[in-house]
């Protein structure tokens, strides 16, 4: 483990969920515990921000960096998430370096669960459960989108593992992970089916 990255204890287990994988040809689905989520937000307008020499996109649904990774929530409002460090050093090392603006930061790792869908089915699942399009083609650039998922608001991050291959990473509020996990697994078998062209009518 990366230092100063903290073991958590599993969300989903916490909800009482023991089973905290599914596993199929052509899905995966996951919980990711060791996360650090910081919430930023500025009170005006601010151009070129610039945060320990990262720049935070601009633009609704955009997302820059890797380690950690920026995502632009709505204008003026950004998470930034690390796989690699604490909440607590990751507030510490991106701290807003232009005085003359105003950005507020606050750690948000406790009160967020990030499941992780993987494989071929999964655009399937989450155009099953959402009421947006996810078709994901080779061409599709890393995006976040906010939507709602069944009967909960998520946080939704498209992006590629270091094979290329399209990620899904769906970020909720702590007490709705139980929800979240219920309704993946669910409807996931369904969503394979749509995958492998097998219809059940």
């Amino acid at each position: 483990m990366t230092k100063g990255a903290q073991k958590q204890s599993s969300r989903l287990s916490q909800s009482g969920i023991s089973d905290v994988g599914h596993q199929a040809d052509a899905l995966s689905i996951q919980e990711v515990e060791n996360i650090a989520v910081l919430r930023l937000r500025a009170t005006s307008a601010i151009d070129e921000i610039h945060l320990q020499g990262h720049d935070l996109p601009d633009r609704t649904g955009e997302c820059s960096g890797q380690v950690p990774t920026i995502l632009c929530l709505r204008p003026g409002e950004w998470l930034v998430i690390s796989e690699t460090t604490s909440g607590e050093s990751l507030l510490s090392e991106y701290e807003y370096t232009q005085s003359d603006q105003q950005l507020y930061s606050w750690d948000q790792t406790d009160g967020l669960a990030m499941v992780r869908l993987q494989g071929p089915a999964a655009h399937w699942l989450m155009r099953k459960n959402s009421g947006l399009d996810f078709h994901v083609t080779s061409s599709t650039p890393d995006h976040c989108a906010q939507c709602r998922f069944g009967k909960i608001s998520v946080i939704v991050h498209f992006h590629r593992d270091t094979e290329g291959t399209g990620v899904f990473d769906l970020l909720v509020d702590r007490s709705l992970v139980r929800y979240l996990w219920t309704l993946l697994v669910s409807t996931a078998p369904h969503a394979e089916e749509l995958e492998k062209g097998v219809l059940p009518w």
